[in-house]
């Protein structure tokens, strides 16, 4: 799946089981169609650059900064010193990014509220100066992710919930790999719960 010209990338849909998990692939690359073939660096964590709690990544031409604390956002992808994604301006909303990650939901659920086998939840609201009505987007993008495994030209961050704003509880995983001519974006998310859970994931960026 390769990321479309309106900024926004597929969304993928279903009802997962209590241990289902579902995932999503963005490839965001330059006259490579085929989205394929991976290179993972070999460096260890103490190689990666570190500013203002971003992780700094790079492979050649490619620079990518993404921050865990910021909901596991992208705040800059470039290359050669060219800007791919409209960079992070220091704003304090998560929109101020440069790309950020949709889970366990995309997009509006009008009026926060969904409807389960016919038992009402009422979701958590999103960030008023963005949508002061309808919940959007999930909560992932508004969260605090960890930073499971990096290098010098990868990172997995990992944001775990416990059921309490999104009714069900699950674990979701973002794996940035940077590649000679782009880098490779792999969302997933695994549900915790004893219940069936719906899962929407998504990836929004900005040009």
């Amino acid at each position: 799946m390769c990321v479309a010209e309106d900024g926004l990338a597929e969304e993928k849909f279903q009802r997962i089981v209590a241990t289902g998990t579902a995932e999503l692939n963005g490839c965001f690359e330059f006259d490579d169609p085929g989205c394929s073939d991976t290179q993972v660096a070999s460096d260890t964590l103490p190689n990666v650059q570190r500013k203002k709690d971003s992780l700094e990544l790079a492979l050649g031409d490619i620079r990518l900064a993404v921050n865990p604390s910021r909901g596991g956002g992208i705040e800059r992808f470039t290359w050669r010193g060219l800007d791919v994604f409209r960079p992070y301006g220091g704003g304090g909303q998560p929109t101020d990014l440069a790309c950020f990650p949709l889970v366990p939901f995309c997009n509006r659920i009008a009026d926060r509220l969904i409807r389960i086998d016919g038992v009402d939840h009422l979701l958590p609201a999103a960030p008023q100066d963005i949508e002061p009505r309808h919940a959007l987007h999930g909560i992932g993008w508004t969260g605090d992710w960890s930073v499971a495994a990096s290098s010098s030209a990868s990172a997995t961050l990992s944001f775990g919930h416990d059921g309490t704003q999104w009714p069900w509880s699950f674990v979701t995983s973002q794996e940035i790999v940077l590649k000679e001519m782009g880098y490779i974006h792999r969302l997933s998310l695994t549900n915790r719960d004893a219940k069936p859970m719906p899962a929407g994931l998504g990836l929004h960026p900005y040009f």
